[in-house]
């Protein structure tokens, strides 16, 4: 019985390690999932924009000057 505890007890050991020696492995792969997402939609974005700033030269409302 005591070769089965103690067993046990380095089974808990062992696997608190691993379960804690991954938690911030996983946090930095959200983290990056993360930032990637809004690089890409801050790219798409500007994607658009820039398409649209070719596409009228102009812009949308026409070639408006600020007097200066």
């Amino acid at each position: 019985m005591k070769a089965h505890a103690t067993a046990l007890k380095f089974s808990l050991m062992l696997g608190s390690k691993a379960v804690t020696g991954i938690v911030p492995f996983l946090g930095a792969v959200a983290g990056g999932a993360i930032n990637a997402h809004f690089v890409n939609k801050f790219a798409d974005a500007a994607e658009t924009y820039y398409r649209a700033k070719l596409a009228y030269p102009g812009g949308p409302a026409g070639d408006v000057r600020v007097p200066v």
